[in-house]
């Protein structure tokens, strides 16, 4: 649990209803390295620190969270295998400090190391953010203390040609927007008939049934896309979505699209991989699974997983080193696991990959 707290401390913040392009919010991507390591780290500030780091050794995507106090920036993993730690000094041209990794699924102590990031304005796509804030309270009548509170944000492509057209129906599409809508005032009016709707819905309770029901109305939304990947030939969207309505926790997952720089078309499994490749994704991600979660004998219900075959997930995103799939809590393991990401390398995809892949 305590990898979301960063998620509500964030969502917590949030003030009356306000649109795009506040003062402070940004997009940067920064290279550099942590110990021996080469890292790329794609970073938004939106009510709060939100992107993903990978390394160019092994480009396994990391979501990253977290706060800048002053000059001081704390980011921790939020996803995945990886526990990843990074505190120290913040600029708008570096980031340096102290880093800690470790597997989620090991008892040994984290590595510690130095790390220091340099903005990177030439190497990668530039972007503008979007971002919507609301938040409602009940009237003082009702007795009820319970909120509203949503954040809805994006990146948004900064110049324009046939990819970043591209890109902008990839965003449009991962939040439903329709295509002759404008995003940012879409985003703005849909924020605020949420808002609306929860406030009207829930002033229809008699000042008893509301103070009987205490917290249970709160609503917390949090919706943001970022760059998760990019290189030479393609960058993946991550739309990663949080929301709590109730129960003893709220629910999570992540979207992913990749498109192609060159065309800014979407990429499908289908482009990548052969009719042979994909039939053998099954058992490769089992593969995965097994080793991840040292899962070496008996099946993988034995072994704390909710199904015997690994189904191929939707979400999926593409590196130079392989091909990932992501699945949100519940799907294969417990709520506790987290949200999963089981990575295939390219080493042993190639002899299933198309022409242009190898």
């Amino acid at each position: 649990m305590h990898k979301f707290n960063l998620i509500l401390v964030c969502i917590s913040l949030l003030c009356n209803i306000a649109n795009s392009q506040q003062s402070g919010h940004w997009y940067k991507t920064f290279t550099g390295k942590m110990g021996h390591l080469n890292a790329v780290l794609h970073l938004t500030n939106s009510g709060g620190l939100n992107g993903y780091l990978w390394f160019r050794e092994n480009q396994y995507p990391v979501r990253m969270a977290g706060e800048i106090k002053k000059d001081t920036i704390t980011l921790e993993s939020m996803s995945g295998f990886l526990v990843i730690e990074l505190r120290g000094k913040f600029s708008m041209d570096s980031i340096f400090g102290t880093s800690s990794i470790s597997l989620f699924t090991s008892n040994s102590p984290p590595r510690k190391s130095s790390f220091k990031f340099f903005a990177d304005s030439t190497s990668f796509t530039p972007f503008r953010v979007i971002s919507v804030h609301a938040s409602a309270h009940l009237s003082p009548k009702l007795n009820n203390k319970s909120t509203f509170q949503s954040n809805e944000s994006t990146i948004w492509p900064v110049e324009k040609n046939i990819f970043t057209n591209g890109i902008k129906n990839s965003i449009k599409k991962l939040f439903v927007v329709p295509e002759n809508e404008e995003i940012d005032s879409w985003l703005f009016q849909e924020v605020e008939k949420q808002k609306t709707n929860w406030v009207r819905k829930n002033s229809q309770l008699s000042p008893k049934s509301a103070e009987e029901i205490g917290l249970g109305l709160s609503v917390q939304t949090f919706d943001q896309i970022n760059v998760m990947y990019e290189n030479a030939k393609t960058l993946t969207l991550a739309k990663f979505s949080f929301a709590y309505t109730g129960g003893a926790h709220g629910n999570y997952s992540t979207s992913l699209i990749n498109i192609f720089k060159s065309s800014g078309k979407v990429i499908h499994i289908s482009d990548v991989l052969t009719t042979e490749g994909i039939e053998k994704l099954p058992s490769l991600l089992e593969l995965v699974a097994r080793v991840q979660f040292k899962a070496d004998k008996g099946t993988l219900k034995d072994n704390g997983f909710f199904v015997d075959t690994i189904p191929v997930s939707n979400e999926f995103y593409i590196t130079s080193r392989g091909i990932g799939f992501f699945y949100p809590p519940y799907a294969l393991r417990s709520y506790a696991d987290g949200e999963i990401n089981l990575f295939i390398p390219s080493n042993v995809l190639t002899p299933y990959l198309k022409q242009g892949y190898k």
